[in-house]
This record gives structure tokens, C-alpha cells and sequence, in this order.
């Protein structure tokens, strides 16, 4: 029964911190929808995060990249604050992208930390939404795996 309470809280502070979720609120599913016609790239379903913070506090979010590639990173804090701040640190604490409401960069796969702060948050607990997104293939490319270095891509 111990373990069971000891889960319990493990899991409200890990929601309470940001985390990927299955099925966001309605109020992340309302973001998400306007971010989505962004046209920011393929949006990544399991790179979804749903979080809130104190007014005046920062949050953060570990991002598992599994791909390198073209991202864009965009946040939505809806009507809560004025804007959102999004910071991408690798783990050895360099930059690799900053924006409000997000940024676009070429990153390597890995995990990295998401710092997001909002400017003028109206309310005691800010509700974020950080989704990422996935820059497209062009429809004429085709993704090769090599098994060995003798193979030839195939057309």
C-alpha cells in the first residue's frame, strides 16, 4: 500500500513539472489545434508536454529527441500570460535554440532540458502547452537503410 501512495505522488509531481500526456486537457487540446495550423512540420505526438507553473517561477522539461533532424519547438501559454519563453539546453548546459513561443533548429537526437517562462502571467498557476514538430520529408524522398557498406541506396 506504501508503494502505491509513494507512485501517487510521484506521479502529481512529475504532471505538476510538464510532462508528455497521453490525452491533453481541453484546454492544451484547443492550443495544440491553433499551433498545429502553424505549419511548423509533422507534429510529434509523444513531444507533447502539459504543465503549469507558479506565477514568476520557471519551468522545465526533459525532451528526448529520438531523431536527428529539423525541429521546431512552439509553447502556447493561451490566455494565462502575455507570452511564452521556450529555452533548449543540452545537457551540458550550452544552448542549442531560444524564442518566444518557440524556435526552429537542426538538432542532433538526445535529451535536452526545456526552460519555459512566461512574461506577464495573469494567473497563480501559468498552463503551458509545448508541442514539437518534425520538419517533413519532401514527398520525393524516400528514407534509405543501409545494412552494410556495399549497398546502393535504391530509386
Amino acid at each position: 500500500m506504501a508503494f502505491k501512495g509513494f507512485a501517487f505522488v510521484l506521479a502529481v509531481v512529475a504532471l505538476s513539472a510538464g510532462t508528455a500526456q497521453a490525452a491533453p486537457s481541453a484546454w492544451a487540446q484547443a492550443q495544440i489545434k491553433d499551433m498545429d495550423t502553424g505549419g511548423f512540420g509533422a507534429p510529434v505526438e509523444a513531444l507533447t508536454f502539459e504543465g503549469a507553473v507558479a506565477r514568476g517561477q520557471e519551468g522545465s522539461v526533459s525532451v528526448t529527441l529520438p531523431e536527428s533532424g529539423d525541429w521546431a519547438l512552439v509553447g502556447s501559454c493561451g490566455e494565462d500570460c502575455a507570452d511564452i519563453g521556450l529555452i533548449l539546453d543540452r545537457k551540458d548546459g550550452t544552448n542549442a535554440g531560444e524564442g518566444v513561443s518557440g524556435f526552429k533548429a537542426s538538432l542532433p537526437a538526445g535529451t535536452y532540458d526545456l526552460h519555459i517562462g512566461f512574461d506577464r502571467c495573469k494567473e497563480p498557476q501559468c498552463r503551458y502547452v509545448v508541442r514539437a514538430y518534425r520538419k517533413p520529408l519532401p514527398p520525393n524522398v524516400r528514407r534509405t537503410t543501409f545494412r552494410s557498406s556495399t549497398n546502393m541506396p535504391i530509386s
